[in-house]
């Protein structure tokens, strides 16, 4: 069936009326809504797919609902998207990279006139660009059958912005070995891979990014330039001259020391960026007219397209406002730290080309015949019958739009109380049903109903801010990239440096140094004994000796506590095994229902988590499973779901939290999320008064309170359940030896989840899932939006603007300043900014109760800003913080940055984040490559892959103890968990009286002189490195036949 069915069923009705022909002719029009604008666009793509046009809109979000609604009747016609920041972003800074990518995307196609609907809001129009023909030469045009020379190929991907990588995982990155070039472009939602004949293309292929297997066969594809605005190296240097003659020149504007360094420092960085990209990235654009090269607008790429501003006395007043707001902006700046006089990103007089556009103007009261509102109050399904009763006696037919899992609970709910109902397109005096997800219902020639899940439950459907064609990739290599300088672990020798390869009688060799200046050369072939050392970030292991002791005792004690580690696992989960507990029956109904009020719909991996636990739940013995996922994953509402069958199953089930004011958060969701329901809810923690208290502990003993929330609280000995059946733990790694011991006592035989936010490596998942299952939440929420991260140098006065942007419209701040010592005497700075806001600190050293304090008052809203260490922690959701500044963010790990962005961007909410550096001229080699990075992780806009070495420290610590981490750091991870697998495999073969196969070692080795190497000018040394990994980690003919 066509995805454009729901299109299909509306077209009888409205093929006769006018406007989507005026669309095509460019015609000002009215209508009375932006979905049923929408509507007329998609039938008039239907009557002509060749059309081109064009919407204008006042704002991003107006834009979105627009690009949504006409989803809903053309998935298949893929707008073209130019979103551009509605905020004023500090020059140097980085904005969403997806949102840059698309509009990339759509620079190509209009180039070439792409026929289709173009989509922007009114600050794309201010934005200067290069005309359309330099567009397009800076754009690579390859296809099979060309001849190119592959070396020529290589410098044009470098001048416009490519950046060379071992292997090619992110986009604008691409990889030349031998015969073959990898290249990842945004014009293809995955990179390809282009193979030569000498000179001649002979195949274009896509590929998985990690895996690198081939994809589908390409005749031809584009790469774009990384940035919208790419130079010519004449140009690059022009522009550069002029710039540094305009910062010499301010010297005579009455610009005093201080400023001239800091706009020197930052000129110098962008300088630098420039000249190595040939690029203005964004975040430069507002240097742009320093380069002499022809400017353009983005009207400029629409000469062929039917162009509508809706409404345009809305977008024109909305421009002008961006260039006001600029304007002010600029004129602190230059008071602040100075500025260049030309610099400015928007261009007022794009604005006049509006006058030539044509109007649509939205009137929501007109009346409008052909397309109209449906008005409906409904909370939840028990009261669609009235809805669709009603909708009946007005003659109107009804077709049900909804995912598979809300038809699951409507048909159910339609066949009990006796109304009719079809499956789309089988004809019905009743209700015809489509799974076509759809945002907002309507009526349409007053002849058909069409009702969305906000009609029947309530809920709206939500969905993410862009359209993304492709998501990051989150890449986990099998091996990483063994570098120079890396510290390495032998099997046998313990820790020592890689000094590179070495070639000797026709045989790579790995040249490893280790204490005393000795030097010990590995061959390739006993790559296997070897492993990358990864320790946490500021691990600097101590050289081993060849030939010494204390790798070998090192090893020794910490094989022996990984025995007692396992042994004990093992028992308790035996113990665990043997026990009986509640079989929770499922109840479909009910619980079909209760999915449907979530307002989001499921990822692939929470789906499959909640198939684990649905069925651990059903089993007769005790569940513990731990459900591991990021920040914002979805690990809540597979608790609340739990919790749902427990309590229609008759048992009680409560939710452990490790601080109040999570408690109270999970509360506050739950009582929400339960509301339609009749289930009881209470919380149990410090926050209730001694009478409350004792009260919910009389009705909890009593079985009259369904779910319990509270902190250690819950654990007193004096509460007394009823009923209970089920416990969620939210980070358990939290709580102390105590508690850990008595929430085992109290779980015997009830079902258990633990919630972590900390990410498990698959190395380490794979060693405890033998005894502990792992559920494993790998994806963002779909509606998940980025959160703007924008990296600067420190400037007191863009901090000054951003909280007081922030506080302008009612939003709190977290002001990161991690040094405890001068901790007060920020905060004392930023009272003295803004004397009216309520600034408070929170930091390590405080007592818990008074950290508690603060962060409960701060979730009322009673602080506006925040000053605090890296202490507060990542899983609070505080619904009205959407901005947090780190100071100092060159000192931080690209991990400590992820989860300090943690802090903002829930739900749906956009949030900014911003990452201030110290002056740039001064920073130390190592704080650039630091700065770097930042940068880089940055650019992952929406994308949630972290530094995997990192978390996997983190992780190993979090699951298994602190000790344990300990360890790692003397090992490293990859034989810390070579080490962990051996004592597993070990146990369990023990349990089950299996014999223990070991790998017999050869008494002796051989060597001949045959040269027997992947040769140089196949592979760089990296890959080469990772070849001879891989081979040496193949135990059969089968694997290696596979490789």
């Amino acid at each position: 069936m066509s995805k454009d069915m729901l299109l299909e069923a509306v077209y009888p009705l409205l093929k006769e009326i006018d406007q989507p022909s005026d669309l095509i002719a460019g015609k000002d029009l009215t209508t009375s809504s932006l979905q049923s604008l929408a509507v007329e666009c998609a039938l008039a793509l239907r009557d002509r797919p060749d059309a081109r046009l064009a919407f204008i809109f006042p704002t991003l979000f107006d834009m979105q609902r627009f690009s949504d609604a006409l989803n809903d009747f053309t998935p298949e016609t893929k707008p073209l998207l130019f979103p551009k920041d509605e905020i004023i972003r500090p020059s140097g800074s980085t904005s969403s990279s997806e949102m840059e990518r698309e509009r990339l995307r759509t620079l190509a196609a209009l180039s070439v006139n792409e026929p289709g609907v173009v989509i922007m809001n009114s600050t794309a129009v201010l934005e200067s660009l290069i005309p359309p023909d330099a567009f397009t030469l800076a754009t690579i045009s390859l296809k099979v059958g060309d001849t190119i020379d592959r070396d020529s190929l290589i410098q044009r991907l470098s001048l416009i912005g490519y950046s060379r990588a071992d292997w090619v995982n992110n986009p604008f990155e691409f990889a030349a070995r031998g015969f073959v070039i990898d290249i990842f472009s945004p014009a293809q939602p995955l990179p390809i891979r282009i193979e030569f004949d000498d000179d001649t293309i002979d195949s274009i292929t896509t590929f998985t990014p990690g895996a690198n297997l081939d994809g589908a066969p390409l005749q031809s594809t584009l790469i774009l330039p990384c940035t919208e605005r790419p130079l010519t190296l004449e140009a690059t240097q022009a522009g550069i001259s002029a710039i540094k003659k305009a910062v010499i020149s301010m010297q005579s504007f009455g610009v005093n020391t201080t400023q001239f360094d800091n706009l020197k420092s930052h000129i110098s960085l962008m300088v630098d960026e420039i000249q190595a990209t040939k690029n203005i990235r964004e975040g430069y654009e507002r240097y742009f007219a320093y380069f002499k090269v022809k400017k353009a607008s983005i009207l400029d790429y629409l000469s062929e397209y039917s162009v509508f501003c809706v409404p345009k006395a809305e977008v024109i007043s909305r421009g002008q406002d961006s260039v006001k707001e600029e304007k002010q902006y600029l004129e602190k700046l230059r008071e602040n730290r100075g500025e260049l006089p030309l610099a400015t990103a928007f261009n007022a007089t794009n604005l006049n080309k509006l006058s030539e556009v044509s109007n649509i103007d939205i009137d929501y009261f007109k009346a409008n015949d052909h397309i109209g509102n449906i008005r409906a109050t409904n909370r939840n399904i028990s009261e669609s019958a009235q809805l669709f009763n009603s909708l009946k006696e007005q003659g109107l037919k009804i077709l049900a739009c909804l995912s598979s899992e809300a038809i699951t609970t409507l048909t159910e709910y339609l066949t009990r109380v006796g109304l009719t109902w079809r499956m789309y397109p089988q004809e019905t005096d009743g209700i015809q049903i489509m799974n076509h997800p759809l945002g907002e219902g309507l009526i349409v020639d007053n002849q058909l109903a069409i009702v969305s899940s906000k009609e029947i439950y309530g809920t709206a459907l939500k969905r993410s801010r862009f359209l993304t064609r492709y998501k990051e990739f989150q890449t986990v290599k099998k091996y990483s990239d063994l570098k120079e300088g890396d510290y390495v672990v032998h099997e046998d020798d313990g820790i020592g440096i890689y000094r590179g390869l070495q070639q000797i009688d026709g045989i790579d060799y790995l040249k490893l140094e280790y204490a005393k200046g000795t030097t010990l050369f590995v061959p390739v072939f006993q790559f296997s004994k070897i492993r990358k050392y990864a320790g946490s970030e500021a691990a600097r292991p101590a050289l081993d000796v060849i030939g010494g002791s204390t790798w070998a005792r090192r090893k020794a004690k910490i094989r022996s506590r990984l025995t007692f580690l396992t042994d004990r696992l093992l028992n308790i989960y035996a113990e665990r095994a043997a026990l009986k507990g509640i079989s929770f029956k499922p109840e479909p109904q009910l619980e079909d229902e209760f999915a449907s009020r979530f307002q989001y719909p499921l990822t692939e991996s929470q789906i499959k988590a909640w198939d684990s636990i649905a069925k651990d739940m059903e089993s007769p013995h005790p569940m513990d499973r731990l459900i591991a996922g990021d920040v914002g994953f979805g690990k809540t509402e597979l608790a609340f779901k739990a919790c749902f069958r427990a309590i229609v199953n008759g048992y009680q089930a409560a939710i452990l939290c490790p601080t109040t004011v999570l408690a109270r958060q999970h509360f506050e969701v739950a009582t929400e999320r339960f509301k339609d329901f009749g289930v009881k809810i209470a919380l149990l923690s410090r926050l209730q008064t001694g009478k409350e208290e004792a009260e919910t502990l009389r009705e909890i003993a009593a079985g009259k309170i369904d779910l319990i929330i509270g902190t250690h609280r819950l654990l007193s000995r004096d509460i007394k359940f009823k009923k209970l059946g089920f416990l969620a733990v939210d980070e358990e790694q939290r709580f102390g030896v105590a508690q850990k011991e008595r929430i085992k006592e109290m779980t015997k035989n009830i079902d258990v989840i633990s919630l972590s936010a900390t990410p498990i490596p698959r190395t380490l998942q794979m060693s405890l899932m033998s005894i502990k299952p792992i559920s494993i939440l790998a994806e963002a929420p779909s509606n998940r939006l980025p959160v703007k991260t924008f990296v600067v140098q420190q400037d007191e006065g863009l901090i000054r603007e951003v909280i007081a942007r922030e506080l302008s419209r009612k939003g709190q701040v977290y002001l990161l300043h991690n040094r405890i010592d001068t901790i007060y005497t920020r905060a004392g700075e930023i009272r003295k900014m803004f004397p009216s806001a309520r600034v408070e600190v929170a930091h390590g050293r405080m007592e818990a109760d008074q950290i508690a304090d603060i962060m409960n008052d701060f979730y009322d809203g009673k602080i506006d800003v925040l000053v605090c260490t890296s202490i507060v922690e990542s899983g609070l959701d505080v619904p009205n913080v959407n901005t947090v500044i780190v100071e100092d963010a060159q000192n931080f790990g690209l991990s400590a940055l992820y989860q300090i962005k943690g802090r903002v961007g829930r739900s749906d909410r956009m949030a900014y984040a911003y990452l201030f550096y110290r002056n740039y001229s001064t920073l130390t080699d190592e704080g650039k490559s630091r700065l770097k990075a930042i940068r880089e992780f940055t650019a992952l806009g929406s994308g949630y892959r972290i530094a995997q070495q990192d978390l996997a420290i983190r992780g190993a610590g979090n699951i298994l103890g602190t000790e344990q981490a300990g360890f790692v750091d003397s090992l490293g991870i990859d034989a810390y968990n070579q080490l962990l697998q051996e004592v597993m495999k070990q146990k369990i073969a023990q349990e089950k009286g299996l014999a223990i196969a070991t790998k017999p070692k050869p008494k002796r080795l051989l060597s001949f002189t045959i040269e027997a190497r992947i040769p140089d000018e196949y592979a760089n040394e990296s890959d080469r490195i990772n070849l001879y990994r891989e081979m040496a980690d193949c135990t059969t003919l089968e694997e290696l036949d596979a490789m």
